[in-house]
Parts: structure tokens; C-alpha cells; sequence
């Protein structure tokens, strides 16, 4: 959450290049991916809820965005617009999941 925050910060004050939140975007997102496909293939049950299921798919934009990002040769302001506001939604989520373990005292993921 730090770093997407730092990361959000350069870029906008031009103290880093904004390539780092799009990797940053890139890394979190394919992390979120992995877990969920890992934790699908552990379960012998599958019942995948829509709430699970919009969040991958949004994860799953977040991995194609910021590829497309990182891979393009120009730099879009509309694509630019959608990694800041994807990075922002990002930091949201985050806060709000820590909220939410350190509410209900969550230690473990399993």
C-alpha cells in the first residue's frame, strides 16, 4: 500500500518515472491472480461467488492495462488517466481490506 502511494506521488511530481507504477500495478495484480488460482486448485468445492469474480476480473484488467502500458511505445493520456485511477483503487481496496483484518483480528489467510 506504501509503495503504491510513493509510486502515485513520484509520478505525479515527476520525481520518479511513472513506468514503476505500472510495474507495480503489473506485480500486485498477477500476485492477486496467483493466490486466487492457487486457492482454487487447493479447494476440492468450487463455489465461486460474483463478488470473487468481479474482483479477479478486475485484477485481470488491472494485469492486461498495465502490460498494454508497459509494452505500447506511446503513452496515451486516456490509458495514463486509467493506471492512476486503477492505482487508486487500488490504495483503496488495500486500506480497506486492512481495516478490515485488523477489525476482526484476521492473522492468517487460510
Amino acid at each position: 500500500m506504501l509503495l503504491h502511494l510513493l509510486a502515485g506521488i513520484g509520478s505525479v511530481a515527476n520525481w520518479i518515472p511513472i513506468l514503476y507504477l505500472y510495474i507495480l500495478n503489473l506485480v500486485s495484480g498477477s500476485l492477486i491472480v496467483g493466490y486466487w488460482l492457487w486457492k482454487q486448485i487447493r479447494i476440492t468445492q468450487h463455489i465461486v461467488e460474483m463478488r470473487e469474480l468481479s474482483y479477479v476480473s478486475f485484477e485481470t484488467l488491472v494485469i492486461g492495462l498495465s502490460a498494454y502500458t508497459i509494452l505500447a511505445d506511446s503513452m496515451n493520456f486516456i490509458v495514463r488517466i486509467a493506471e492512476y485511477f486503477i492505482a487508486t483503487l487500488h490504495v483503496i481496496g488495500l486500506v480497506i481490506f486492512l481495516i478490515f483484518m485488523l477489525t476482526f483480528k484476521i492473522t492468517k489467510l487460510f
